[in-house]
């Protein structure tokens, strides 16, 4: 495998990943989000994720844009985060002339159609009605909300319903015209490449339009511990529990995310073996660390069985403070083993190369050899992660989110416990 990483004279950075891969991956992120966003047009960075396939000069009709994707067997999609928004296409070498042109005709050339703006409200509507609908889903909302309250950080990527219906075309064209520049945009190619490709990808996305690199909003870290309920009649309580951790550029952000899989990352982990198999409370409990560039949680998500609500939390309080008190040195080196297994495996298709170094770029400012991620895997101590699970759990480091018929009161204790 080989890695080139250059910028051409607009600003734009370029990752090239040269490996022996039966399919091409074209992948462009824009330095934007939700995190970009102000309160009265949160979920606009998502909206036009959607719209840039509603269109384009080429094609105006969506249905013939949509069409020449099929034609050629690529596969396609979009998706927004809260720190970027990504544009993907997969298909044969072969295809790769078609892959980049298509690829660059929705990122510089989507017309964004009155006709079509007032469809798609709908559709995300019902996409937020979806993920309401879907507790196991909107846990996650609902825990970054009540972690990092109100401001970027805490606000829904989809965005508030009210905004969306509201946006008008000219809201569009301001934002895109902002973000979607040769500063704010990174792209990266993963295949077999040849040297004459490399110049031939330069030039199909020269036409991106000069601009400056955004900046993110200060992040101010939330007055802790907190409690949000949301009151709804279902068949079982939708739990989130957990802590304000690092960023995905802090030295210790490896050695949350190894802690997050000895407390619940592995089906013989402390909360699974715990919760589920001893107490009989969950069908799905995971523990997972993310980072971001200036913030980031350790939590533990999971569906809990109604009348056993209270043992649940309790369970969950004790594998934190055990946590905290001592790890077995048999656990922590099979997390380790399973964290490196883990990565590696997610590291098998061009797709996933042009995912790792491309959020390595736009994230941390820098890419990294997968090696040395799985090195400074097996450098971790035992010490280190002892350290960090003492520093990070706490009930001044808290956040419990819930979504069911519950008293805030009785959730409360539990908080105290720790």
């Amino acid at each position: 495998m080989k890695v080139i990483s250059k910028k051409n004279k607009k600003g734009t950075d370029f990752i090239f990943v040269k490996k022996d891969f039966p399919s091409v991956t074209v992948l462009v992120l824009v330095r934007s989000g939700s995190e970009y966003e102000e309160k009265k047009n949160n979920g606009i960075s998502h909206f036009i994720e959607h719209l840039c396939f509603k269109g384009t000069k080429t094609f105006p009709n969506y249905k013939d844009l949509l069409s020449e994707f099929d034609r050629h067997g690529i596969e396609y999609n979009a998706f927004t985060s809260y720190e970027y928004i990504g544009y993907w296409a997969r298909g044969s070498y072969d295809n790769l002339d078609n892959i980049l042109f298509l690829v660059n005709d929705i990122l510089v050339n989507s017309i964004f159609p009155e006709e079509e703006i007032e469809k798609e409200k709908g559709v995300i509507i019902e996409e937020m009605n979806l993920y309401k609908d879907t507790p196991a889903r909107y846990i996650w909302d609902l825990f970054l909300n009540t972690l990092y309250g109100d401001q970027p950080a805490g606000w829904p990527i989809i965005g508030l319903e009210e905004n969306i219906k509201k946006t008008k075309k000219q809201d569009i064209l301001s934002y895109y015209n902002k973000f979607y520049n040769s500063k704010n945009i990174v792209v990266i190619v993963a295949g077999n490449l040849k040297d004459k490709d490399i110049k031939k990808i330069f030039e199909k996305f020269s036409n991106i339009k000069e601009g400056e690199r955004s900046l993110k909003p200060e992040f101010n870290k939330p007055k802790l511990p907190k409690i949000k309920i949301e009151k709804k009649e279902i068949n079982q309580f939708h739990l989130g529990f957990g802590f304000l951790s690092f960023s995905i550029k802090d030295k210790n952000y490896i050695v949350a995310s190894l802690l997050s899989k000895i407390i619940g990352g592995m089906m013989s982990s402390r909360m699974f073996l715990e919760i589920r198999e001893k107490l009989g409370a969950a069908y799905y409990i995971r523990t997972e660390n993310d980072g971001f560039i200036d913030h980031g949680y350790l939590a533990t998500f999971a569906g809990i069985k109604k009348e056993l609500i209270y043992e649940a939390l309790d369970s969950m309080v004790s594998v934190y403070k055990s946590i905290r008190d001592k790890i077995e040195k048999d656990e922590f080196e099979k997390a380790k083993e399973n964290m490196i297994a883990k990565f590696i495996m997610s590291l098998e298709m061009s797709t996933d190369y042009a995912w790792f170094f491309g959020i390595d770029k736009i994230l941390k400012g820098k890419i990294e050899d997968p090696k040395e991620i799985i090195k400074k895997i097996k450098e971790i101590k035992i010490q280190q992660v002892e350290d960090i699970a003492r520093k990070i759990i706490n009930k001044n480091n808290a956040a419990i989110s819930l979504i069911g018929e519950i008293d805030e009161k009785k959730i409360r204790k539990f908080l105290e416990k720790l």
